[in-house]
């Protein structure tokens, strides 16, 4: 990906988090992803922290992994991702599953 695309990208995702703070509540947080998920082509395992931070609950984070996984590059250097759920190790063992496919 060349810098202007690799850019526009990221300020796809800037709007995306933007965008996400303004609702309160998971419900609509989670509908603005999966409307907004087709722009959020490349994205940084240090982003996707960014965008799952903005949830409250753990289980909703997950769900929005779920639609940010296939849109995720350099998955390998996923530990940021995964010290998000290090508390239930269900919840780590789920989030590993989601970035392992």
């Amino acid at each position: 990906m060349d810098k202007k695309s690799f850019e526009m990208v990221l300020d796809e995702i800037r709007k995306v988090v933007d965008l996400l703070r303004y609702f309160s509540w998971a419900e609509p947080q989670l509908k603005a992803m999966k409307a907004l998920q087709h722009k959020m082509v490349a994205v940084q395992p240090t982003e996707v922290v960014n965008i799952l931070n903005c949830f409250t609950f753990s289980k909703d984070k997950l769900v929005a992994l779920e639609l940010l996984a296939s849109n995720i590059i350099d998955a390998q250097n996923s530990r940021p991702i995964e010290d998000l759920f290090r508390v239930n190790m269900s919840e780590k063992k789920r989030c590993k599953r989601i970035l392992e496919q």
